[in-house]
């Protein structure tokens, strides 16, 4: 049983916090995928890309879903 079986038949709020993490990680790889190679990167866009796809990650993993 996938994940998101497993989400759907607990509660919807959980999809909702995959749904959104997912999402933002996808945007930081795209972004990260753009800027591949560029000298020109600022920090403000490398963190950015960090916080995407690794941040929002942990956070959605420790938020307190209500059963």
């Amino acid at each position: 049983m996938t994940s998101f079986n497993l989400a759907w038949g607990t509660h919807f709020r959980i999809l909702d916090i995959l749904i959104d993490v997912t999402r933002k990680m996808v945007e930081g790889e795209l972004m990260q995928l753009d800027m591949n190679g560029s000298l020109d990167i600022t920090e403000e866009q490398h963190m950015d890309i960090s916080i995407r796809k690794t941040a929002y990650l942990f956070s959605a993993c420790s938020k307190w879903v209500e059963s």
